[in-house]
C-alpha cells in the first residue's frame, strides 16, 4: 500500500458490485405477480449494475431518490445501501407495497413507501410541490418529500 499525502482526505471504500449483489440478494419479491401490471421481479445482480452506473454518472450518496414502480424495493434499498440520504419508492400495488414495507424494515434504509400511479404522481402535489400524503414503512407523512424535486430517479420499465 502506498501511503496517503497528508492532503488527501480519507474516503471510504465504495460497496463493490459482489458485495451489493449479496445484500440485494435478500430483497425478498412478491408473492403473486400481477400479469396485467407487468410485474416482474429485478434481479439482484442487474439491480447491482444499474445502481452502480447511477452511481458513477450522478452519485447516489447524499441524493434524493425515487424508485418508480418499486415493486419489492430492491432499486430503492439499493439506493439507500449506496448512501442515499433518502428513497421514495412508489407502486401502485398495494402487495408489491406490502412486500417493499417488509423489505424496508429488514434493511433498515431511509426509504419512504407511496401507493399511487406515477403518472398521477405529479398531481400528488401539495405546497410548493411536495408531495402529499407520502408515507413510509412506519406510517410517517410526507417523510423525504424535500420540496418535490428528486436527484436520481431509477426505474426498471415493464
Amino acid at each position: 500500500k502506498k501511503p496517503r499525502a497528508p492532503h488527501t482526505p480519507y474516503t471510504p471504500p465504495r460497496m463493490k458490485l459482489k458485495q451489493l449483489v449479496g445484500e440485494l440478494q435478500g430483497v425478498q419479491t412478491w408473492r403473486h405477480p400481477k400479469s396485467e401490471l407487468e410485474q416482474y421481479p429485478t434481479p439482484p445482480d442487474i439491480a447491482a449494475h444499474m445502481l452502480l452506473a447511477a452511481d458513477a454518472e450522478d452519485g447516489l450518496e447524499d441524493a434524493l431518490v425515487a424508485d418508480l414502480g418499486c415493486g419489492g424495493g430492491v432499486l430503492g434499498i439499493g439506493a439507500a445501501l449506496l448512501g442515499a440520504a433518502h428513497v421514495l419508492a412508489v407502486d401502485l400495488d398495494p402487495a408489491a407495497l406490502e412486500v417493499a414495507a417488509e423489505n424496508v424494515e429488514e434493511f433498515e434504509v431511509p426509504v419512504s413507501l407511496l401507493g399511487c400511479d406515477v403518472v398521477q404522481l405529479a398531481m400528488r402535489s401539495g405546497p410548493e410541490g411536495a408531495p402529499s400524503g407520502v408515507a413510509d414503512a412506519e406510517g410517517g407523512a410526507d417523510a423525504g418529500a424535500a420540496g418535490g424535486a428528486f436527484d436520481i430517479v431509477l426505474m426498471n420499465p415493464p
